[in-house]
């Protein structure tokens, strides 16, 4: 987990390139960022990353807004 996108895509590229079995990703922290802002990184993250690699999302209500179940 990384506060920009940037920095979280070269962590999951590298954890996807040594072999780790999957993800866990949270969504940006610094900011409270709205449900459909939230969804959209993750969203993008699972775009822009060459791998098979599962994603988990990690999720405390209290550090970010809800993420919609949709």
């Amino acid at each position: 987990t990384h506060t920009n996108i940037t920095d979280v895509m070269t962590l999951a590229e590298h954890a996807a390139g040594v072999g780790a079995a999957a993800i866990m990703l949270q969504p940006p922290y610094y900011f409270r960022y709205n449900g459909d802002e939230i969804r959209q990184f993750y969203l993008t993250v699972l775009e822009e990353l060459d791998s098979d690699i599962p994603l988990l999302l990690y999720h405390i209500p209290v550090f970010n807004n809800g993420i919609p179940a949709e």
